[in-house]
């Protein structure tokens, strides 16, 4: 009795599973279009290294590492600075320009750096 109904049933459901298999991938891509998930949103500049996407929040490249974000940090009360800035825009204490750089590439250290800020060498005092 019940079971020529409940092929029936079952192929409904089939269909209906089906439809909604094919809508699917529409409805996901049409949200990550407008924005409703997905990867995080690409900045307008590319990484100055390798070129590569880069997303807004980075503060590395996540092809090449470098660092995107690069900022001075206030030796009085340590927030952190543009790095054309000459006095600190909290407390008002003049930003100290880097006088060391790195033994290995030459690179400007920044402010209280222990570690060079593009390859990684610990800095030396001279």
């Amino acid at each position: 009795e019940g079971g020529a109904g409940s092929t029936a049933a079952s192929g409904m459901g089939l269909g209906m599973g089906a439809g909604v298999g094919v809508l699917l991938p529409g409805m996901l891509m049409k949200g990550m279009k407008e924005g409703g998930g997905g990867a995080p949103a690409i900045s307008p500049s590319p990484c100055p290294k390798c070129h590569g996407p880069v997303p807004l929040e980075a503060r590395f490249c996540p092809s090449c590492g470098t660092q995107i974000v690069k900022v001075n940090k206030c030796l009085h009360c340590g927030k952190d600075l543009p790095l054309e800035a000459n006095f600190c825009m909290v407390c008002g204490t003049k930003v100290e320009k880097p006088n060391l750089s790195c033994g290995k590439c030459g690179t400007k250290a920044l402010p209280g750096a222990t570690f060079c800020n593009h390859c990684g060498e610990k800095l030396m005092v001279s």
